[in-house]
């Protein structure tokens, strides 16, 4: 995940002495791994905006054109062009000698150098948009150059400057955010950043619910009460569908989410700055929504273009007879948002999460919607995404009317409460701590304290009771990373060494591979527990298989049966590189013998041995 610092200032002040360094290094140290820091200037090193101000035929090249271009130096400079749009008075980018570029957008960047064209000096380059990496923000066609008379700064101002791309990203590995859905998103990030730094957090601006009617025209009906326990729907009408303005786009695209249009990047954009997953349907094309699960066999278009069958373990957002989205994961082509829309229906939601990734894996389809959703979100923050929307609409579309509100809400999840003693903590963090550090720290989480003589209830809150805070030794873990691991000293436990139990069946193996290996001199290989079905097919290979529900590839789709098939792969890979050689393999084979164990039918998974020698 890429984090925004430019966007994070919109929720917190960073103290002055906190680099992005510093600040990757924080993170790390106390919530989740940073991968690295992305200096996004550093890619238009040596750019700037430029103005065309005179156009000259070149002497020698029917196709070439000189460019006398005015980059904030005091006299023009001369730049060599292919572009066919050329025009005077046009703003363009200009690669200046030492910058980096993609020739045509082809290959690997290249350093230029001030040099002669057929003969005529010329200063840099003059960049179409693919060769700078902004194919994304400006269209251009085949020779053409980027169009940039929109920008109004002067001439020679950085070209990071004045596309606000000067901005820093944060990459986050994603592994390390499993846990913790509620750091799914810039505010998410800047509450946790609010926390380390001790500072104040600045909340997002939300349109005003008591604003909005709460009834309309408009009926949502939720049959699946699990698996949806909220359901918002919003109609907004007088919409006109358009390019995003510039702020907008280039957020999203510096965390290289693309742009497509005013009210989609709006949805996207929530999505990451709140981390509430949204999406928008044509409300001349919708008339009502039934939130069900689906019947085997229904078909449905999603926005990626794809017909998908889905089946009766998914739930999916329908209209009067046909889905028009599969619930929390995507939404429906036949019902998206067009140049033609006028009116919409916002849609903001809680989906179970383990139904949205279930869904997610049948159908082999993964966005960045399911991947928030199947963690399980809070309840609550269907309501601010919405209403983050709402505000983001009526900044961008003015003119945009909010008709009405219907929330269907049965969320029943209580008020989680831990109770925890004084002396648990120290005894498991092996330090003292006071009673004022460990309130302040916990309230500086958003956790609710009651002290009871040398004990303390603590309310955990909504953003962090989805599964990620349930007992004392989370909170445990909680004060110790807020405290700082740094800061715990060092200390030499006294452990008692027991004897430990034979287990004879892991003796047995340890005494065969070192037999093989020391003294047979042999090799071992280590293959995945699927067969490939073209090796089976090559070697006639008959017998009863086990078929994985969701492969990882389709030739990929039975369990082994016997080692000899992978064995035989191996040996044919070996070959490649060597005339002799000698392998062997030790283990499990999956039997269509099936025993109870406790509450499962498992197969039969005896341990078998294989070798090749050539």
């Amino acid at each position: 995940m890429l984090i925004s610092l430019n966007w994070l200032t919109d929720y917190i002040d960073l103290p002055k002495n906190i680099d992005s360094k510093k600040l990757a290094h924080d993170l790390t140290m106390s919530t989740v791994e940073v991968e690295k820091v992305i200096d996004m200037s550093a890619e238009f090193n040596q750019m700037v905006i430029g103005e065309i101000k005179k156009i000259i035929s070149h002497p020698n090249a029917d196709k070439l054109k000189i460019a006398m271009t005015d980059i904030g130096q005091k006299d023009l400079v001369q730049i060599v062009c292919g572009g066919t749009n050329l025009s005077e008075g046009m703003r363009v980018a200009v690669a200046l000698p030492g910058a980096s570029v993609r020739w045509h957008g082809q290959g690997e960047p290249v350093v230029l150098e001030e040099t002669k064209i057929r003969g005529e000096r010329s200063f840099g380059m003059i960049c179409a948009s693919n060769e700078i990496g902004l194919e994304s923000m400006f269209v251009c066609t085949d020779m053409e150059v980027a169009d940039l008379s929109n920008i109004s700064v002067k001439s020679g101002t950085p070209l990071a400057e004045a596309l606000d791309l000067n901005d820093t990203l944060i990459e986050i590995d994603n592994k390390s955010l499993t846990n913790r859905p509620d750091l799914w998103s810039h505010y998410g990030i800047a509450r946790e950043l609010a926390v380390i730094y001790k500072t104040k957090l600045k909340k997002p601006d939300l349109f005003d619910k008591n604003k909005i009617k709460s009834s309309g025209d408009l009926s949502i009906l939720i049959k699946d009460k699990k698996l949806c326990t909220r359901y918002i729907g919003c109609v907004v009408s007088n919409i006109t569908i358009d390019k995003s303005p510039d702020w907008l786009a280039t957020r999203l695209e510096s965390i290289g989410q693309h742009s497509i249009n005013n009210i989609v990047d709006i949805t996207n954009y929530v999505m990451q700055d709140m981390g509430q997953p949204m999406h928008a349907f044509d409300e001349s094309l919708v008339s009502e929504i039934v939130v069900r699960t689906a019947k085997d066999g229904e078909i449905i278009k999603t926005l990626d273009g794809e017909t998908r069958k889905i089946t009766s373990q998914s739930l999916v957002i329908a209209g009067k007879k046909d889905p028009i989205a599969i619930a929390g994961v995507m939404g429906g082509f036949e019902s998206e948002v067009t140049d033609k829309t006028t009116s919409i229906i916002l849609e903001a939601a809680t989906f179970d999460g383990l139904n949205v990734r279930k869904t997610s894996q049948i159908l082999n389809l993964r966005s960045d919607s399911s991947m928030r959703f199947e963690k399980k979100l809070d309840w609550h923050l269907a309501e601010d995404g919405m209403l983050r929307a709402l505000a983001l609409i009526k900044k961008v579309i003015p003119q945009a009317k909010i008709e009405f509100l219907i929330d269907e809400n049965y969320n029943t999840e209580k008020e989680l409460k831990i109770k925890i003693d004084h002396t648990f903590i120290e005894k498991r963090i092996g330090t003292q701590l006071s009673t004022k550090e460990i309130t302040d720290i916990l309230t500086r989480l958003g956790f609710e304290i009651a002290k009871q003589s040398d004990s303390y209830e603590v309310t955990v809150p909504s953003w962090r009771s989805t599964g990620d805070i349930d007992c004392p030794e989370d909170l445990v873990e909680e004060i110790a990373r807020i405290y700082g691991y740094d800061n715990l000293v060092s200390q030499t436990e006294m452990v008692e060494f027991k004897k430990p139990t034979l287990q004879a069946d892991f003796a047995f193996e340890k005494e065969l591979k070192d037999f093989l290996a020391l003294s047979a001199g042999m090799h071992e290989v280590f293959n995945y527990p699927w067969t490939d079905t073209a090796c089976l097919d090559k070697l006639a290979w008959r017998g009863d298989f086990i078929s994985l529900a969701h492969p990882p590839a389709e030739e990929n789709k039975f369990l082994q049966n016997s080692l000899v098939p992978n064995l035989i792969k191996n040996v044919e890979d070996n070959l490649r590189y060597f005339d002799e050689f000698k392998i062997f393999e030790i283990s499990k084979v999956y039997l269509p013998e099936y025993k109870k164990i406790q509450a499962d039918k498992l197969p039969s998974q005896p341990k078998k041995i294989g070798a090749a020698i050539i």
